[in-house]
């Protein structure tokens, strides 16, 4: 190989080589952004207008819940508000350690009533209660709300008028002498219909839930039922008599006594003709 080749090939073995190299990272640059995570679920949003009353004076748990659950992420109204069979809850507080369980019932959810100084505080849905009834009571199984309608009524117009409110029906006296009382009280002065009659005829009053008015119920007056034949129609009503003197056959007056209570003025059963004209309550239960 001539001198001319080797020099050739001198000089590009030595030809100078570029090298690429990345630039430098400025010093304000920020660090690439991680893919986001995917989202965590997040509890439904609280139906707007939930409102939850408490029944006060009573210390009562539900017994067939819908769903128990400790408050470590939801105050138990939050709960119940976003569970839409829930229509009450009772909220405990375990007397040794302090926490708290919430029990979340449905409309037909049964309770029951512990002692004075129970641990349970039992609240309601305030939609489930129609609007101009007020709380009365509550009994064993039930919270009982009470309306008096304004004038008198007959049986039939009264049942008609009650229902016009969702779950309303005419009081039934069928929870105890407790129960009794506080109806007569609610009552005033007017003589009023219970939810109660005779109109298939059989001798046996019935209850507007289908329970048997007991005919030897020492809250009848003394001697009533009779299923008086009265003005052309037999009595198959019966009312809550407050006023206890009648206007007797002869002209002159008598007086229907309690059975439970003869020898004094208390509220007793009576059963009249079901066009006379009464005073009515409505009552609405829960459940």
């Amino acid at each position: 190989m001539d001198s001319y080749g080797t020099l050739s090939w001198i000089q590009a073995s030595h030809a100078p080589v570029r090298v690429t190299r990345p630039p430098p990272t400025p010093a304000s640059a920020k660090p690439p952004t991680p893919p986001p995570s995917p989202e965590k679920p997040t509890s439904p949003p609280i139906p707007r207008g939930m409102f939850y009353d408490r029944v006060r004076n009573v210390s009562a748990r539900i017994i067939d819940p819908i769903r128990v659950e400790a408050l470590s992420v939801d105050p138990c109204d939050q709960s119940c508000a976003r569970e839409p069979e829930c229509k009450m809850f009772s909220l405990e507080t375990d007397p040794k350690t302090g926490m708290k369980t919430c029990r979340l019932g449905g409309k037909e959810s049964k309770f029951e009533v512990e002692d004075s100084d129970g641990t349970s505080v039992l609240y309601y849905d305030r939609a489930l209660v129609p609007k101009r009834y007020s709380f009365a009571m509550v009994t064993k199984n039930h919270i009982h709300f009470l309306r008096n309608l304004q004038g008198l009524h007959s049986f039939g117009a009264a049942t008609d008028q009650c229902r016009v409110d969702v779950g309303g029906d005419v009081v039934m006296d069928n929870q105890g002498q407790d129960w009794h009382e506080r109806i007569a009280r609610h009552m005033g002065i007017e003589d009023s219909w219970l939810g109660a009659d005779d109109i298939d005829e059989d001798g046996i009053y019935t209850w507007v839930d289908g329970s048997i008015m007991e005919t030897a119920s020492l809250y009848w007056c003394d001697g009533q039922p009779d299923f008086h034949f009265w003005k052309g129609e037999t009595e198959r009503c019966p009312e809550l008599v407050i006023n206890a003197v009648r206007p007797g056959f002869d002209g002159g007056t008598y007086r229907l006594r309690s059975k439970l209570k003869p020898r004094e003025p208390y509220p007793c059963w009576n059963d009249v003709t079901c066009d006379s004209v009464r005073g009515v309550l409505c009552e609405v239960r829960i459940p």
